[in-house]
């Protein structure tokens, strides 16, 4: 046990550093049952205090290569050698809707839409229209009819990649009249967070914007097939389409759409995905949009399987032999076409890959061959090689807006679904009975947690040499001790997760014996990816490439401070260990401690308070807090209460915009987490050597 300052009474081990303290450190508040203080645990690590050697960037891709390696290895004998394709089809539909956050089954309702303006032009109408996907989600759509229309015609849905224009994009609007001009009815909308449906203006979706709905069980994939779902409601119910002939085309981000709505919507009878297909092992290389992330896919399925998922219906898959997406390697769909094949074979369906020469692109001469796939498949005749497109019609990207301004007022965008739904999921854990601070139902909760963060490699061997500790194979971290005692062993070891703070910790006198280590968790320092940094986020290809493996790279982070705690136990058996981290670091130290009894305190600075938040997550957010599903297992507030009985240090609380939370939010989390806390003036900042200073300060 430790004594706190003179004048604070600590109680159930939550103490809070508040950016609102009096300036004579007085304490405004008390927390009230039995004085539980911080507890510690101590251990040293051997090294120099420079430690540390050259930078080694492999680090990240060799493991995540190697971990894709293993995925695919056990994929292999999925398909046929255990499973009948019938059965097959059925697991893995359902477990690929289960990864994209949505419902597998889907029950056809009336959709409300309205024609805004209606253009007449040469071989097809155009009518601008706006469609309710669900309350509140409105969408503009342009829906083409040929000219002259008699009964009922084939209709194909039409999704759009990233090309800026969305659903106005020359390549998105050229097919559409192409088809039209065809006889078949085509509908293009934009997608969620794009086009007209951009969120205050931010053309790009990915990043923050799509990656804050994946706690709460959601993906911006999963939210586009809801969208598309709709879509094809909406064509089914027009009398002019003929309801059993629907088919989907889409290139890039739009080809992800085509197959993910092929494969679990089965009124899609024919769909022609473009420039998309290759293997998810793709994206552990490079970079992708946050739409085309499914969380844990290397788990379960590659592309190749999940493409005989679409049989006994007909898919097309055209490939560009110079496409330079990681994902849509010609050599990678060239594999997993020989896995779909086979498939389609027994199941019924049709399926061909068709390669191009040629970059990324929806390109005159894929349309060609597009529009002779669907009218071998919705209309009946016979085979062709493709269909001359003639001189088009066309309108420019401005003609072909919707709206002459925004969305209606009220208008739900991905971050106000997201809070939604992670309010919804964070009750839904509070009714469950369940709660963290419960001691005998955190082994189940720890679980559960465990098997969201994709498992740990336990067993695995935990060694330590030059300065250098082996979380798991692969794996080494530099070791950097700050401050080690001048004799005997250290009472308590504080590991600081992340690099230190400037000037932390200087000078002391301390009562009591500390050591001071650094670790900087994988991926950082030392191991630092370049390539993971792109598009203005430092852990773009961290977070994309372990969600897809289904291993967040925030669980593994935590793993890495749960090692370095279980070396520093079995090192010093009488010495208590804590941990302390910023931002990305403070949640890693939150998780390790939750899981892990070895670590008898967290020091948390900068830790996001909710991830409930109904708008745009700050860039200051790294993706790796987005941690897919992670809102199962109750709200940061909530995780905190499994800490209760150690200790707990606050440094100030974030909201998603990354603005500090003022006392009374700040007291309410602390009662969230497991009872009122002290405010105990510190320093004004609260930042993360506030924090550590705070640790020292009450000694192990």
């Amino acid at each position: 046990m430790f004594s706190p300052r003179a004048g604070a009474r600590v109680r159930r081990g939550i103490v809070l550093v508040s950016p609102e303290t009096a300036p004579s450190g007085k304490v405004l508040g008390m927390l009230t049952p039995n004085a539980l203080a911080l507890v510690f645990t101590s251990a040293a690590l051997a090294g120099p205090a420079d430690a540390g050697g050259p930078a080694r960037p492999e680090v990240i891709p060799e493991l995540f290569e190697s971990e894709a390696a293993v995925h695919s290895t056990l994929r292999q004998d999925l398909p046929g050698a255990h499973l009948a394709p019938a059965e097959l089809k059925e697991r893995l539909v359902a477990r690929h809707a289960l990864a994209l956050g949505v419902p597998l089954e889907h029950a056809p309702s009336p959709v409300s839409w309205k024609t805004v303006a209606t253009l007449e032009r040469k071989g097809y109408t155009l009518r601008k229209v706006l469609f309710e996907s669900r309350p509140g989600v409105p969408v503009p759509a342009l829906l083409y009819t040929p000219a002259g229309l008699r009964g009922r015609a084939p209709a194909v849905l039409n999704v759009h990649g990233h090309w800026k224009e969305s659903k106005r994009a020359p390549q998105v609007h050229s097919r559409c009249v192409f088809l039209a001009r065809r006889g078949f009815v085509a509908l293009a909308l934009d997608a969620i967070g794009a086009g007209e449906r951009a969120y205050q203006g931010i053309a790009y979706h990915g990043r923050q914007l799509g990656y804050q709905v994946l706690p709460s069980g959601l993906t911006l994939a999963g939210l586009q097939v809801l969208d598309n779902r709709r879509a094809i409601d909406l064509l089914v119910s027009l009398p002019e389409v003929n309801p059993g002939r629907i088919g989907v085309t889409g290139a890039s981000g739009g080809g992800n759409q085509t197959f993910h709505i092929a494969i679990l919507d089965p009124r899609v009878k024919a769909a022609a995905g473009v420039c998309f297909y290759g293997s998810f092992d793709g994206y552990v290389r490079g970079a992708h949009c946050a739409c085309e992330l499914v969380p844990g896919a290397l788990r379960y399925a590659d592309e190749g399987a999940l493409a005989g998922c679409v049989a006994p219906r007909a898919l097309m898959l055209i490939a560009a032999r110079e496409d330079q997406g990681a994902a849509f390697r010609i050599e990678d769909a060239r594999r997993n076409a020989a896995v779909a094949s086979p498939m389609h074979r027994s199941l019924g369906g049709s399926f061909e890959l068709r390669e191009l020469e040629g970059g990324h692109d929806y390109s005159k001469a894929m349309r060609e061959i597009m529009v002779a796939f669907f009218e071998r498949h919705l209309v009946g005749k016979p085979p062709a090689e493709r269909v001359d497109e003639p001189d088009l019609d066309l309108l420019g990207p401005e003609e072909l807006r919707v709206l002459d301004g925004p969305l209606p007022e009220g208008t739900l965008y991905v971050p106000h679904l997201a809070a939604e739904r992670a309010r919804a999921a964070a009750a839904a854990f509070a009714a469950s009975g369940r709660t963290w601070r419960d001691a005998p139902a955190r082994d189940g909760l720890r679980a559960g947690l465990e098997e969201t963060l994709g498992g740990f490699p336990r067993g695995a061997p935990l060694l330590e040499r030059d300065g250098r500790l082996a979380t798991e194979p692969g794996v080494e971290l530099d070791v950097k001790v700050l401050e080690a005692p001048d004799a005997g062993e250290p009472e308590g070891v504080l590991v600081l997760l992340g690099p230190p703070p400037a000037g932390f910790p200087g000078p002391a006198e301390r009562s009591r014996p500390w050591k001071i280590v650094s670790l900087e968790p994988r991926g950082m320092g030392a191991t630092r990816w370049p390539a993971a940094s792109t598009v203005g986020c430092e852990d773009y290809l961290l977070a994309q490439g372990s969600a897809v493996l289904g291993r967040p790279i925030l669980g593994q982070w935590a793993w890495d401070a749960m090692r370095a705690a279980e070396h520093l136990a079995r090192k010093h058996p009488r010495a208590r260990v804590a941990l302390a981290g910023e931002r990305e670091m403070a949640l890693a130290a939150l998780l390790a401690a939750a899981l892990d009894d070895r670590i008898a305190a967290a020091g948390c600075a900068e830790l996001l308070a909710s991830y409930a938040w109904p708008d745009r997550f700050a860039d200051r957010w790294g993706l790796a807090i987005f941690v897919p599903g992670l809102l199962r297992h109750g709200d940061v507030a909530d995780l905190c209460g499994a800490i209760e009985g150690r200790g707990l240090v606050l440094g100030r609380l974030l909201d998603g915009g990354g603005t500090v939370l003022g006392r009374e939010a700040a007291e309410a989390f602390a009662r969230r987490a497991g009872g009122p806390a002290p405010w105990i003036a510190v320093e004004p900042e609260g930042g993360l050597a506030d924090v550590a200073r705070r640790i020292l300060e009450v000694g192990p």
